[in-house]
């Protein structure tokens, strides 16, 4: 599950799941969560999870005690939508702090800057 045949960039899955783990082992004492908007549900399903809060463009994980919202993409290839960018606004304008990540490695760069600022 490393990619599919005509890109050979890791899947955002593949970056999400070693960017939690990296997460888990240097912040073991921090809570972060998966927003679960991209998985696939049935119709009905989908339309119980739209009924009850549901909606396009939240962030992939959520760091409540640091008011961080993470947006994972693959390396190449991955679309940032309008849904998600309008999500980011939401989220500045009340004064959390928003990181689109592109891979493992750039979120774990970007976490060690968030961290190193928010601890000046």
């Amino acid at each position: 599950m490393k990619s599919s045949p005509s890109n050979t960039t890791p899947l955002e899955h593949v970056e999400h799941v070693s960017f939690l783990n990296w997460f888990d082992k240097e912040f073991p004492d921090v809570f972060i969560h998966a927003i679960p908007n991209g998985v696939h549900l049935s119709h009905s399903q989908r339309r119980k999870a739209l009924l009850e809060g549901l909606r396009k463009g939240p962030s992939d994980l959520h760091v409540p005690a640091w008011h961080l919202y993470i947006e994972m993409k693959r390396q190449k290839g991955s679309v940032w939508g309008k849904d998600q960018k309008l999500y980011k606004e939401e989220v500045e304008k009340s004064g959390g702090t928003y990181l689109l990540c592109k891979g493992c490695a750039n979120a774990i760069n970007q976490i060690n800057d968030f961290h190193k600022a928010r601890n000046k």
